[in-house]
């Protein structure tokens, strides 16, 4: 789960610039991924709103919330509490993604995106590089006029919650349960629907 915190009226919010929302954070998060060659080759493949709430305003310089995303998502070789941002890592997991990306360079022919060799990034993305993509996804959704900057002005910061739900993973690591078979079967019989 993470906490995303806007500028912007939650009292006029709506639930379509919610639902963009659950794009947007979707979206930034598997482009930075993709830029930093993220080792784990973490996705987030969906992210659902969960909760929204009012940050009083002695905490905030600005009329603000938080709103609270569930978010899924897989990835190549990673435990189920891999976290999803970098600044959330630890030294065991360092030396594991470092493992990881050598076995990605050998593969890097079965088409990783990533150039074999590259250097200085390979890894998820930190929350201060997410909020920035955030907002510059927020700028081009305001263009487009999906969100009214009045409701969702910024993105103020992000925040990682973890996993609460004890009874599943928040990434998949490869292994195939029975509900992801009916969740798999689900999502294939939507997407033919819209071919």
């Amino acid at each position: 789960k993470i906490s995303v915190e806007f500028a912007g009226d939650v009292d006029a919010v709506t639930n379509l610039e919610l639902v963009f929302t659950e794009d947007g954070t979707r979206m930034t998060y598997n482009q930075l991924a993709a830029e930093l060659c993220d080792p784990l080759v973490r996705r987030m493949v969906n992210a659902t709103f969960e909760e929204i709430t009012r940050v009083p305003a002695e905490l905030s310089r600005e009329p603000s919330y938080r709103v609270r995303f569930a978010v899924v998502g897989n990835c190549r070789g990673c435990a189920p509490d891999t976290p999803l941002f970098s600044d959330a890592s630890n030294a065991r997991r360092a030396l594991k993604a470092e493992h990881n990306k050598n076995q990605r360079q050998m593969e890097d022919v079965n088409g990783c995106p990533c150039p074999v060799g590259a250097t200085g990034l390979e890894r998820s993305p930190n929350t201060g590089e997410y909020t920035v993509a955030y907002n510059e996804w927020l700028e081009r959704a305001h263009d487009a006029g999906r969100v009214n900057p009045d409701n969702i002005a910024r993105t103020l910061n992000t925040v990682e919650l973890g996993n609460t739900d004890s009874t599943s993973a928040a990434f998949h690591t490869g292994r195939v349960r029975g509900t992801d078979v009916g969740n798999i079967l689900f999502v294939a019989l939507v997407m033919l629907k819209m071919i």
